[in-house]
């Protein structure tokens, strides 16, 4: 399980624990489906809720299908950060460092909850019109190919709530707008080849990553979205989204002026993005995702991992002596509190 922890100090301090053994996250609570409104409509958008409605309703496909299993590994939502640089290999996705349910796609959520929402030139009816375009290519999509095939029938009695949230959850991705999340997208529909579904044209989409862009600025305070997150995802979802759409408060270090300013601030953030779980003989890669610059330093049960000083620590072939709680240092120069 991830843990966190902040030094209020120049020392800047992170940690993971990696078990070889056992659940990483809590799954999903599957009986009460769907798991948000479907559809949705302004005041209960909630991606997290749409990816966990996904991962609840192919869990009776996986076992017949390897590729639906591993898409709905990559869907749950307390783990979800698929739109990093895309990889030539099965699953094709890796991590941004940004979680992307209740965080990227929170923020998405956040403008479409509020119509009355107006700022930087972001609106709450372009960011609504770009999700009704966009879920409606997407159901169109997985409909007309599931009909193709014979399947819609079977999906629909086995997993009612499947294309809906599907449609649903990527609309979001769409809207991302950045490459990568367009890439994970048509590499999300790809894994789902075996029933049919072929990614649809990307410009087909309205993307808005001039806002929503892990490199964006949805505020227009200054400082992008990776910024914000880094200083103040570790306060939790609620914190973060509030934070990147108000423009009085920002990180120190950018915005306007420069420093960080109004409540929330958290000085020296610092996050590990990486899996709780991994398997033996599998690939592990700790990210430390910061806006702090200096010199890190990581150690596993407390003890100094020589040679390791970069922002990632990579395992290449994981073993059951790797298994343990993992600490990363940034030391910023400063003194430590």
């Amino acid at each position: 399980m991830m843990k966190l922890k902040l030094n209020l100090g120049m020392l800047a301090i992170a940690m993971a624990v990696v078990v070889g053994a056992g659940p990483a996250m809590a799954q999903p609570d599957c009986e009460d489906m769907p798991l948000t409104p479907m559809p949705p409509s302004p005041g209960d958008f909630n991606f997290c809720g749409a990816l966990d409605t996904v991962y609840c309703s192919l869990a009776p496909l996986s076992g017949a299908v390897p590729e639906i299993a591993m898409f709905a590994g990559l869907v749950m939502c307390e783990t979800a950060d698929i739109n990093g640089e895309p990889i030539e290999e099965e699953p094709y996705v890796q991590p941004n460092g940004m979680l992307d349910g209740e965080y990227e796609l929170g923020v998405i959520a956040a403008v479409l909850n509020n119509p009355a929402f107006n700022q930087n030139g972001l609106t709450h009816a372009d960011t609504l019109a770009a999700f009704d375009n966009n879920f409606t290519i997407l159901k169109t999509t997985v409909v007309d190919a599931l009909t193709a095939v014979g399947y819609l029938e079977m999906v629909n009695m086995m997993a009612p709530y499947l294309i809906d949230s599907l449609s649903y959850a990527l609309a979001g991705y769409a809207i991302l707008g950045d490459d990568n999340s367009l890439a994970a997208l048509d590499a999300l529909l790809g894994l789902l080849a075996d029933i049919g579904v072929t990614p649809p044209d990307p410009e087909d989409f309205t993307t808005m990553g001039a806002w929503f862009a892990h490199d964006a600025d949805a505020d227009g305070d200054g400082c992008t979205n990776r910024e914000e997150y880094a200083a103040y995802a570790g306060a939790g979802a609620a914190t973060y989204v509030e934070n990147a759409l108000n423009p009085a408060v920002f990180p120190e270090g950018c915005g306007a002026e420069g420093e960080g300013e109004g409540e929330g601030e958290i000085p020296g953030e610092v996050v590990i993005v990486g899996p709780g779980l991994v398997e033996v003989n599998s690939r592990l890669e700790l990210r430390a995702v910061t806006a702090l610059t200096g010199t890190f330093t990581w150690l596993k049960n407390e003890e100094l991992l020589e040679d390791e000083t970069g922002s990632s620590l990579v395992i290449d072939n994981v073993n059951e002596s790797d298994s343990g709680a993992y600490r990363v240092i940034v030391d910023t120069g400063g003194k430590a509190l």
